[in-house]
């Protein structure tokens, strides 16, 4: 695909994200214009612009699956366009298309960053097969760092709505809020798990590699601390019986740091892959 194309629909899928956000909070702020579900056409027409450009990241030599920090945004932001489309019709709250279509915005539109900076001859580095069971599961955690968020702001806004007696709370269509905790704890359960295996399969390559588990790098020692609060999130909800209200607090306060540190540091850092600078 020519740099023309693969610009046209970067801008094109990120401009009608923006209008898409734009439609759920005014969904949400209660000053809704329109007849049917118009948000989720924009969103369906910015998610046709951006999977055009999977052709390009798939085909193009020039890019390598999970190795660079432009092409890991760009997944990050796509698996999550898509697990918004397949969650959609089970929680039906407009506050989550306002906070998962910022989310893919902000990848979409980081991605396009670090690939603006960086040369794509700077990707070119092999790192080996064994690296996708390592970055890929990193992909996987982070995208249910994104739905448990969203999913327990949610909560939370639902939970104080029905507390104060709120009109629009007891009249919304949606799931109720045992079925979003559901959702949050199998969200932390599953980001729990792949970072795990993440770590696990880290180690298996430091260990092939001649190289220390434990060194001076800022990704493994979030990746670590994101285990430990989540495991200790996991431990709260499910063995020492936390509320709903309390493991959402804090799932909301976790995963919000867990995200916001790692995209500061890939985009400071342009860095993906640990020790391979440009990547």
């Amino acid at each position: 695909m020519e740099p023309r194309l693969i610009h046209f629909f970067s801008i094109s899928a990120i401009g009608l994200y923006s209008v898409a956000v734009f439609m759920f909070l005014v969904e949400v702020v209660g000053k809704r214009f329109w007849r049917g579900d118009l948000a989720m056409y924009f969103f369906y027409a910015a998610f046709l612009a951006h999977a055009a450009l999977v052709f390009p990241f798939l085909f193009d030599n020039r890019f390598q699956f999970l190795q660079s920090g432009g092409d890991y945004f760009f997944w990050l932001s796509f698996a999550l366009a898509i697990a918004f489309i397949l969650f959609r019709r089970r929680l039906q709250y407009a506050t989550l298309g306002c906070l998962w279509g910022g989310m893919i915005i902000l990848f979409m539109v980081s991605s396009s960053y670090l690939m603006h900076i960086t040369s794509l001859g700077r990707f070119e580095t092999p790192v080996g097969f064994l690296l996708s069971f390592h970055v890929l599961p990193v992909l996987v955690a982070e995208v249910c760092f994104c739905i448990a968020f969203g999913v327990s702001t949610v909560y939370l806004l639902q939970q104080r709505r029905l507390k104060n007696k709120q009109i629009e709370a007891i009249t919304l269509r949606g799931p109720s809020l045992e079925t979003l905790e559901r959702y949050r704890g199998l969200a932390v359960q599953t980001g729990l798990i792949a970072m795990t295996f993440a770590i696990v399969s880290g180690c298996i390559w430091a260990y092939a590699h001649g190289d220390l588990f434990l060194k001076p790098d800022l990704f493994v020692w979030m990746a670590l601390l994101a285990w430990v609060v989540l495991s200790y999130i996991q431990h709260g909800s499910a063995v020492v019986g936390w509320s709903g209200k309390k493991s959402s607090k804090i799932t909301v306060l976790i995963t919000a740091i867990i995200l916001l540190g790692l995209v500061c540091v890939r985009l400071f850092s342009g860095t993906i892959v640990h020790g391979n600078a440009g990547i």
